[in-house]
């Protein structure tokens, strides 16, 4: 468990990165494994399917976002001045325009923000057609990177994102009806979640969001994310809780 001092100046450092009043010195938590090399696609040509074929979670993130979508305000609440770990981030569209794949690890180095480190083409024309919540973010903790990477879930925070009381779970459950609960390492519900269809008929990457309220008890104890997809069984993730 990370120190009560650390976690509480790694949460005033995010509160202050959400509201925009932090210059962009200092090196991203999570950096590009490959430092030449950034992978993303994009067409202004509005698809009917996603680009990959996974179902259950697309996406997920802490807090709303706000604002138009700025692809270089993406944070992430992860331990600082820790173990280098690898990550596989993926960015994704709601009408699938828009795609991105790539792997990362996690800076050691003393002067660090709480961003994803990003190298986009297409930056000034994201925020112009999307905002902040019409991108889903995906980012787990595994060695490999590929569509159906397994592994830990980090949630991620989105752009203009102020409050960090509630996870909003992107579900993609064609012909089912997803239901989502926060469970402890001991698999006891500590928050239930409820979902709702996509709001719009131009969203294809996915059908639900789910939204879990996270009071003190669910962030300290939350270990896990159960979905039930009616008719098909269960789907159960390990999550790394946002730093207290």
């Amino acid at each position: 468990m990370q120190h009560p001092t650390l976690a509480a100046a790694l949460a005033a450092l995010l509160s202050v990165w959400a509201s925009g009043k932090i210059s962009a010195q200092g090196e991203p938590v999570l950096q590009l494994a490959d430092q030449t090399t950034y992978s993303e696609s994009f067409t202004p040509v509005p698809q009917r399917a996603p680009p990959f074929g996974s179902r259950a979670i697309v996406g997920l993130h802490l807090g709303r976002g706000n604002g138009r979508f700025q692809i270089d305000q993406i944070a992430v609440s992860l331990p600082l001045n820790t173990s280098e770990g690898r990550f596989c981030v993926r960015l994704s569209s709601a009408d699938a325009r828009y795609h991105s794949l790539n792997s990362y690890r996690q800076s050691n180095a003393r002067d660090l923000l709480p961003r994803i480190e990003t190298r986009s083409r297409f930056r000034a024309e994201l925020s112009r057609r999307f905002s902040s919540d019409e991108i889903q973010v995906k980012v787990v903790e595994t060695p490999t990177c590929s569509e159906d990477a397994n592994g830990v879930l980090v949630p991620a925070i989105p752009p203009g994102a102020q409050n960090r009381d509630l996870l909003r779970v992107f579900v993609n459950a064609v012909g089912s009806r997803p239901s989502i609960v926060l469970l402890d390492r001991g698999d006891t519900v500590v928050s239930e979640g409820v979902c709702s269809s996509a709001p719009l008929a131009s969203v294809v990457v996915y059908t639900d969001i789910c939204e879990i309220p996270l009071t003190p008890r669910a962030i300290s104890a939350g270990g896990r994310l159960r979905i039930n997809l009616l008719g098909e069984g269960t789907q159960t993730y390990e999550i790394r809780m946002p730093e207290k």
